[in-house]
């Protein structure tokens, strides 16, 4: 598993961004963590043996790093299914921290966002 972490160079802006989804949805909607090594055997266990991978698809949760610019929150964010706006806040002034990797950080103006793989 590659686990790559994202960090500005000016302030504390910081973000782990692990390469498998974080949860699996069980058929009672209960969310199964994911856990590596070992990932493959939780979502025959949670699917079945020979699951569909279109079923799979809907049934993975992975959060996103965010960072909300209005309060300096950092927080994760299911893209699919949570409304997009701060944890904290509810600020909608947030960002996706992976699509500023080698620009301009969006909290403090003034750093750069810079990657690397731990």
């Amino acid at each position: 598993m590659q686990i790559v972490e994202a960090r500005c160079t000016h302030c504390e802006l910081t973000a782990v961004l692990p390469s498998i989804p974080d949860f699996v949805i069980d058929d009672n909607g209960k969310y199964i963590p994911l856990k590596y090594p070992g990932e493959r055997q939780i979502l025959e266990d949670v699917l079945g043996e020979g699951y569909d991978p279109k079923s799979l698809a809907e049934r993975l949760v992975t959060y996103i790093p965010m960072a909300c610019a209005a309060c300096k929150t950092q927080f994760g964010l299911d893209i699919k299914r949570d409304v997009p706006k701060c944890s904290q806040c509810g600020s909608e002034d947030i960002y996706i921290i992976t699509q500023h990797i080698e620009k301009t950080c969006p909290i403090c103006n003034i750093g750069v966002i810079k990657s690397k793989v731990m």
